[in-house]
């Protein structure tokens, strides 16, 4: 019964989790994966000082918290399901694993943006 009650939680988080993923990850990852590093951008917006002048502000501490734990918790609620597809046996040891390594993921985030600037 406290599976039922949970799992529209799991849902809330799964599919904030694949918005997140699918509108700003492909942009985030277009310009620091690949912009900054063909140099597209002027030299000033990618020097190590402006990247650690741009992770001290609050809201872009608040948007990477967003971004990373919210698809932790996209990818555990899939990566659950998909194993409880293939029939393991063990429903409550799947979800405490995969959820357990987002909230675990979502620690170190805030721990990590924490020391930050």
């Amino acid at each position: 019964m406290a599976a039922q009650k949970t799992e529209s939680f799991w849902w809330l988080l799964f599919s904030a989790g694949g918005m997140m993923s699918a509108i700003f990850l492909p942009g985030h990852v277009f310009f620091q994966g690949l912009a900054m590093q063909l140099g597209w951008l002027p030299e000033s917006a990618t020097s190590y000082g402006r990247m650690v002048e741009l992770l001290s502000h609050p809201i872009a501490k608040l948007y990477l918290l967003a971004l990373i734990s919210l698809s932790l918790f996209h990818a555990g609620h899939r990566l659950k399901h998909v194993v409880s597809d293939l029939g393991l046996e063990a429903p409550g040891l799947v979800a405490f694993i995969f959820y357990g390594v987002a909230f675990l993921g979502t620690g170190l985030t805030v721990f990590a943006l924490a020391n930050i600037g």
